[in-house]
């Protein structure tokens, strides 16, 4: 590999593993969780001593590196969006993001043709990051809830999102006033709440009526008050899971009706299909990161799949005007 090019990859895994050194290290500060919160020093320590290998290649190339710090508003942002999802989520975004150093510290293994000390410290850095993912293993397990109180706040949104823009879609087309297009948004969105709680409440209780049949079988053998609080803990998961779900599936149909308030009939539907084509993209993208999937085309793929929502329901009006003579003034 040529100098200028080693320098230029090299500049850049010092930035990225310093600041994934400063991010583990603050969010560790967060943690009260003392095995994750070691988990996590242990993390940024790793990434340290990655900076640290790279400091020194930088400065052998008579590279000054002593003014390069960590990407401070990325940092910001993991930690705000920890608040939202949770930390286990958070990282996995992070790590998500790390696959392309991975390839490209691939790249440069595979570049050297001979076995040099380089390399095998390369080989190491690609390990440790592979590894990173098995260090959240058991975090992962614990946080389990956690991680289903975001999917019920993503699928809520998303579903809100979705069935309210098709229905103010197509009553743009058949009305001509945006006020009574926001009505009619605002009634389909109080009959999705219910019907979208009342399926997860349904949902939820199901499951947990088995797991609950399986803690109670479980107790007759040996009983203990932890048990009785894992029911109790399970009988009301139900009725968050349905609250929640509606909570943010009113969210989402909010804002695909709002725009019909505040704007005129043919500027509301752009600005609302714009508005929910933007959300679908970043929450359908978190729950990428929870399943290990590609982010960018979950991204892409809800982004247009809201536009063929929106444009086939704005039709459907419109055959219904052409062929019906329907329309509302």
């Amino acid at each position: 590999m040529e100098n200028s090019e080693f320098k230029k990859r090299a500049l850049e895994f010092y930035k990225d593993e310093v600041t994934d050194m400063t991010f583990y290290d603050r969010l560790s500060s967060r943690i009260q969780d003392a095995e994750f919160k070691g988990q996590l020093q242990e993390l940024s320590n790793i990434e340290k001593d990655h900076a640290g290998f790279w400091k020194q290649e930088l400065e052998r190339s008579s590279e000054d590196v002593s003014k390069i710090k960590g990407k401070g508003v990325k940092i910001s942002f993991l930690l705000f969006l920890m608040r939202i999802l949770g930390p286990v989520l958070t990282i996995r975004m992070l790590e998500h993001g790390e696959l392309r150093a991975i390839r490209m510290y691939r790249e440069m293994i595979d570049g050297e043709k001979e076995e040099t000390p380089l390399k095998a410290k390369l080989q190491t850095i690609l390990d440790q990051e592979i590894n990173h993912e098995d260090v959240f293993a058991n975090q992962i397990s614990k946080t389990e809830e956690e991680i289903e109180r975001s999917r019920d706040i993503i699928y809520g949104m998303s579903d809100g999102l979705v069935e309210v823009l098709g229905s103010v879609a197509g009553l743009t087309a058949i009305m001509t006033s945006h006020y009574y297009i926001a009505l009619g948004g605002f009634v389909v969105a109080i009959s999705g709440a219910m019907s979208m709680s009342l399926g997860s409440y349904l949902s939820e209780k199901s499951q947990n009526e088995y797991k609950i049949h399986q803690i109670e079988k479980a107790s007759l053998f040996s009983p203990n008050r932890q048990q009785r609080s894992r029911i109790y803990e399970l009988q009301d998961k139900s009725k968050q899971s349905a609250i929640t779900t509606a909570f943010y599936y009113l969210i989402g149909a909010a804002i695909a009706i709002l725009p019909f308030v505040a704007f005129s009939r043919l500027a509301a539907l752009i600005v609302s299909v714009s508005l929910v084509a933007i959300t679908q993209a970043i929450t359908n993208s978190i729950v990428a990161l929870t399943m290990n999937a590609r982010v960018l085309r979950a991204a892409i793929r809800s982004a247009l799949l809201t536009l063929l929502t929106a444009g086939a329901t704005y039709l459907v009006g419109e055959l219904f005007v052409f062929f019906f003579h329907i329309s509302i003034l």
